[in-house]
């Protein structure tokens, strides 16, 4: 599930429900998404990379004494981490040892070994596993489609390497595959949208450097944002290097206190661990991560956030005031909190938020376990379409903010773009995206979308997946 900001980057390998109606079931993914996350993912989105790592080279962060040679051995690419995971679908085993030394702690976390190899046996009765399709590979990400052995069914097989401070697997993921809607225009897309929930949507070319409407579904209301409100932190931070108050190579140590929820891995570093400001905002956009990005508004402070809100052409900054951290959010949606939130005035928002700051952090289960939405138009963070419009042309002029938004697609293209910088989001009953694209002509386009139902789920996947296709219609 993708709850929260983004994409969960440390989900529960396979969902065995999956298998159970795998060949009856109408769910879809035709990539990795989430938006993370909460976190589209997180959605977030969505595809979720990193960028740059050195490599898959477990003996980096492992004693060479407790890696298997075999592991060792691996070369270092994320093919080498997708064999991997091909080969356990296909019966390999693996041992105690192998499993510590390749997946990351937070993975292991959430599932230990012994419940991981009493999973794989309910998966390779259907192998052996084939690969038909290659639907993304990157630095960090592997997504493909793969085949049970009759041809009867296909899956999405995904893998994520962290980074290169991590070097081991932080997400394997495996879901139903369906194709992407093949739509015949746009506005079928709409109406497919509009089918699952209240959508507020606008497609726009910018290549003026103005948002010069194409399509638009009530492009001027505030809507929730999951995890796209990061960009305006990311824009807070491009604001405060320009004013010489940060800079990119900055060092910001991790604090406990600042731990949030996944998506993400930053809550998993050692206190006192130092990143630079760029790693953490490459980890806030690319894999949607809630820890890093609430280093980060600590860093430049909630108001910096308000203020470049306006300043980046946001309507209604105020509806995000006060405004919340990832930590805060997660407590105040999944800690009790929510009616007290919705009832009170700004400052008895403000106030709840001191209380919030006090408490503990729900468990991670209470949260991934929601099956309905939670107040997702009274506690979330808000822009219109037209805002997001305005600020994804007013952020893809700085030259670093717009190679770290490139990171992450969202959805791989089939070459139709020279350049594509995403942030997706998502939680409980909502999915927002916003590409901001350039084709080899240099015109530019913005997709800016914000899907929500107060009433039951989203299909996430589907949904992005139809927002994709409408991005690659834009223009051609």
């Amino acid at each position: 599930m993708i709850v929260c900001m983004g994409k969960v980057s440390v989900r529960l390998l396979f969902a065995l429900a999956l298998v159970a109606g795998a060949c009856s079931s109408d769910a879809s993914s035709n990539d990795s998404s989430s938006s993370d996350g909460a976190a589209i993912d997180e959605v977030e989105p969505t595809s979720t990379t990193v960028e740059e790592p050195d490599a898959l080279d477990v003996d980096d962060e492992v004693a060479e004494e407790d890696v298997p040679s075999e592991t060792a051995d691996l070369p270092p690419t994320t093919e080498a981490a997708g064999e991997l995971a091909l080969g356990l679908l296909n019966g390999e085993e693996i041992d105690e040892s192998t499993y510590e030394a390749v997946f990351a702690p937070a993975f292991r976390d959430q599932l230990g070994y012994d419940d991981f190899v009493a999973f794989l046996p309910q998966l390779t009765p259907l192998g052996p596993w084939t690969v038909d399709e290659v639907l993304l590979e990157s630095e960090t990400e592997l997504t493909r489609k793969v085949d049970t052995a009759d041809g009867s069914a296909s899956f999405v097989l995904q893998v994520i390497i962290e980074p290169a401070d991590r070097l081991q697997i932080s997400t394997l993921f495996i879901s139903p595959y369906a194709p992407p809607p093949e739509l015949a225009s746009i506005d079928e897309g709409i109406e497919l949208l509009q089918s699952d929930g209240e959508l507020r949507l606008l497609i726009a070319e910018t290549t003026s450097g103005e948002c010069e409407a194409i399509h638009e579904v009530a492009p001027d209301e505030q809507a929730p944002l999951g995890s796209v409100f990061k960009v305006y932190v990311l824009a807070a931070v491009v604001d405060a290097v320009a004013a010489g108050s940060v800079a990119w190579d900055d060092v910001v140590e991790v604090r406990d206190e600042l731990d949030s929820i996944p998506s993400g891995i930053t809550q998993d570093d050692e206190p006192g661990t130092e990143l630079s400001v760029r790693e953490l905002a490459e980890r806030m956009i690319s894999i949607s991560d809630n820890t890093a990005t609430d280093h980060l508004i600590d860093l430049v402070g909630t108001e910096a956030v308000i203020t470049a809100m306006a300043d980046y052409g946001h309507s209604d900054p105020s509806r995000n005031d006060p405004f919340m951290t990832t930590r805060q959010f997660t407590i105040l949606k999944f800690g009790g909190f929510a009616e007290e939130w919705v009832a009170a005035d700004q400052d008895g928002r403000r106030a709840i938020l001191d209380d919030v700051d006090e408490r503990d952090l729900p468990p991670l289960f209470s949260i991934t376990s929601v099956i309905d939405p939670v107040s997702v138009n009274d506690i979330e963070w808000f822009a219109s379409p037209n805002d997001l419009c305005r600020l994804g042309v007013a952020i893809s002029a700085d030259a670093d903010a717009l190679e770290i938004m490139r990171i992450n697609p969202g959805i791989a293209d089939d070459g139709r773009w020279a350049s594509i910088a995403f942030k997706g989001g998502s939680e409980p009953g909502v999915l927002a995206a916003m590409w901001f694209v350039t084709d080899a002509d240099g015109r530019s386009f913005v997709l800016a979308a914000s899907l929500s139902n107060e009433d039951r789920l989203l299909d996430e996947a589907s949904g992005l997946a139809t927002m994709g296709v409408m991005r690659d219609l834009v223009g051609a």
